[in-house]
């Protein structure tokens, strides 16, 4: 056991995570050129995050996340396009093209995919 805690021996099995969250996240997020290669979503409480909380590894990489499960956001979301797949889909050049109402629209009619797994954790979806 360390001052940070023993969860080693509390890796949990199974993960209750809110859909909206998720969606919340690849909405806001998706434009960022860090996504979803530097995105990480907690499935366990540590020191310094809960459960479904975000964590960036190109500016969090200094805390102890060591001992918790932390999937990359498309392993969560199984089904996100690829930044190309998404203009291509669109009819537009680049990200910078794609208008914000555009992108909205765009994910309002995205029937998001959930995994079942990730980070050895079953996932459930509420």
């Amino acid at each position: 056991m360390s001052f940070l805690g023993d969860y080693r021996d509390r890796k949990p099995t199974e993960v209750t995570l809110e859909r909206a969250l998720l969606i919340h996240y690849v909405r806001q997020l998706f434009r960022r050129w860090d996504f979803p290669t530097e995105m990480f979503v907690a499935l366990a409480d540590s020191t310094v995050s809960s459960v479904g909380d975000l964590v960036w590894a190109n500016s969090d990489c200094e805390h102890p996340f060591d001992w918790i499960p932390l999937p990359r956001i498309d392993d969560l979301v199984v089904n996100l396009p690829s930044k190309e797949q998404f203009v291509r889909t669109l009819g537009f050049r680049s990200m910078e093209d794609v208008p914000p109402e555009v992108e909205a629209r765009f994910w309002d009619s995205f029937d998001f995919a959930f995994g079942e797994r990730a980070g050895g954790v079953r996932l459930i979806w509420v």
